[in-house]
């Protein structure tokens, strides 16, 4: 008896070493996918950055006058643009017209001439 109890830990033993190898090969393959969707620079994970001259400022809005040095022309029709800036409220507190600015954004978030942003520096 002790000698098949001794056979069935083993082989128990081994299950789950096995098992633990193969979650951790399931995580480690996901997490490196996700790196390299990262590290490819795709439009959901890339912030994009222009800069402006703030013309008029809101509650938590800003209308902004694009330089016209920048790639701003990829992105929109027009010179003025309003960002959404409900995510940076601390941000948009430093910021008053007149002011130049930068701001970053996904691309994914432009909607016309409406672009909610993701950071304002000053």
């Amino acid at each position: 008896m002790d000698k098949k109890r001794l056979i069935l830990l083993i082989i128990l033993l081994l299950a789950i070493v096995l098992i633990v190898l193969g979650v951790k090969g399931n995580v480690f393959k996901e997490n490196r996918q996700n790196m390299e969707l990262r590290s490819s620079g795709d439009d959901n994970s890339h912030w994009f950055h222009l800069s402006g001259v703030v013309v008029e400022k809101t509650f938590d809005t800003l209308l902004i006058e694009l330089n016209e040095k920048e790639e701003s022309s990829l992105f929109f029709d027009t010179t003025k643009v309003s960002l959404d800036c409900t995510k940076c409220k601390g941000d948009l507190e430093q910021v008053s017209e007149g002011n130049v600015i930068k701001f970053y954004f996904f691309k994914y978030n432009i909607d016309g001439e409406t672009v909610k942003i993701e950071r304002i520096v000053r």
